[in-house]
């Protein structure tokens, strides 16, 4: 036994829309022109092609749930059955609409539909930034400072070499909660365990690992594709914790390309618009779906011109567990050739009130730094410092006492010509056990 269309409609003229249900809830027949649904299940899914129509005109609430609603046709309606615009006479949902024309409510949800696009743009981006960026660590050394990414549960921290360079120690520090700033109870100590002078790639490890920071998880290099969005989070120019966001313009295998260290590089690599500046370096690059497809290195003079070294070298280097070093580094040789120094001093010059004796420390026979040794004991040596190789001095160190250990010293992290932290070296090395900012 089965209820017509027809049939229905007469119910529903005669004012017995409800007895329309009451037949579709028995599980009987409902013919629709050219579709004929079985009894039982059928009955399910004729009540879910027109759940709307009916909740509308019976006010059924029980038809179907809100949620179940989504991706389902919209009712057709027949020839012949459009009464034009009229204002809805029903309480609908316990909201008065008596008076609002159909035109006014249609306008009224186009209008939220299209507002939605504003409530979701940019939710990949939050997300990738709210769950990684605890996960991306500050990396400092004595000549600067880097990003770095947690790769494991047990400390592994993968960065570039030239952010660590010839470093057995580094400073680590992880993301803060909410937006609190690093205090000194939040340094870790990093060990070094393994370099790639040629791929530029590094990992160090810490002992411990704060609990709302995950690894990474790194990702194929089939998972590479040009035109793909990719995220970086580091920290450019000493502004912590920024999110960037570019293409992949190009993947280059085998790439060959030199820097102030005088080695000659060679990697997979990831040409990227994602923009990269000091501070970047060692940083994860990132797919939409939080993977790590490369480390962020380098850039380059021109618009959108940057490079991270690809993820199938990460694993290559985490697969080989020692460390690769370029041949030839440079440093002081004597007359036999004999390596004897690492960096090398320049003439010293004899001014009227100091002593001043420029250094190269990766003997380019560029002045890296300058010590100053004033003729008035009573007043302290001091070496200042050139860390980005713009001509400008970013870095100072103080030796007040003269007894030959380091006791203070100023950075100019983000290079604005004004110092932002001040180091304290207690022990008297050369590295600060304790920074403090400077406002």
């Amino acid at each position: 036994m089965g209820i017509s269309l027809a049939r229905c409609r007469r119910s529903w003229n005669c004012g017995q829309p409800c007895w329309c249900l009451y037949w579709l809830a028995r599980g009987r027949v409902f013919s629709y022109p050219s579709m004929v649904l079985d009894e039982g299940d059928g009955a399910v899914r004729a009540h879910k092609v027109i759940p709307t129509f009916l909740f509308m005109l019976c006010g059924a609430s029980a038809l179907a749930a809100p949620e179940d609603r989504f991706g389902m046709d919209m009712p057709t309606i027949s020839p012949g059955n459009a009464r034009g615009s009229q204002p809805l006479s029903h309480e609908f949902g316990g909201a008065d609409i008596v008076g609002i024309s159909g035109r006014t409510i249609y306008n009224t949800l186009k209008t939220v539909s299209d507002n939605t696009q504003l409530v979701f743009r940019g939710a990949v981006e939050a997300n990738i930034f709210s769950k990684l960026s605890p996960s991306v660590v500050i990396i400092i050394t004595d000549d600067g400072m880097g990003s770095g990414s947690l790769i494991s549960k047990s400390g592994t921290i993968l960065t570039n070499w030239h952010v660590v360079n010839e470093s057995s120690e580094v400073d680590v520090i992880f993301k803060p909660a909410g937006q609190e700033e690093p205090k000194e109870s939040d340094v870790l100590v990093g060990k070094v365990m393994f370099v790639d002078e040629i791929s530029d790639l590094a990992l160090v490890t810490v002992q411990s690992v704060p609990r709302n920071s995950k690894p990474i998880p790194l990702a194929n290099h089939s998972d590479i594709h040009v035109g793909a969005d990719v995220h970086a989070i580091g920290h450019p120019e000493g502004l912590l914790w920024t999110y960037t966001k570019g293409l992949i313009s190009q993947v280059r295998p085998g790439f060959q390309w030199g820097s102030g260290d005088k080695i000659v590089h060679e990697a997979d690599i990831i040409q990227t618009q994602t923009p990269i500046n000091f501070g970047n370096s060692g940083g994860p690059l990132l797919s939409n779906n939080g993977k790590l497809v490369g480390v962020n290195s380098m850039g380059r003079e021109g618009e959108g011109l940057n490079f991270a070294i690809a993820v199938s070298e990460v694993k290559r280097f985490i697969a080989a567990k020692e460390s690769r070093l370029a041949p030839d580094k440079p440093g002081k040789t004597d007359e036999q050739g004999k390596k004897t120094s690492d960096w090398c001093w320049l003439n010293e010059e004899a001014g009227d009130d100091a002593k001043i004796v420029p250094v190269d420390f990766d003997c380019d026979e560029k002045v890296d730094g300058v010590f100053i040794v004033p003729h008035d004991k009573s007043e302290p040596i001091s070496c200042v410092f050139d860390r980005n190789d713009d001509g400008k001095h970013d870095q100072i160190i103080y030796d007040t006492d003269r007894d030959g250990s380091w006791d203070v010293s100023l950075w100019d992290v983000d290079f604005d010509g004004d110092p932002d932290l001040r180091g304290y070296h207690p022990d008297g090395k050369f590295k600060p056990s304790r920074y403090e900012g400077i406002s």
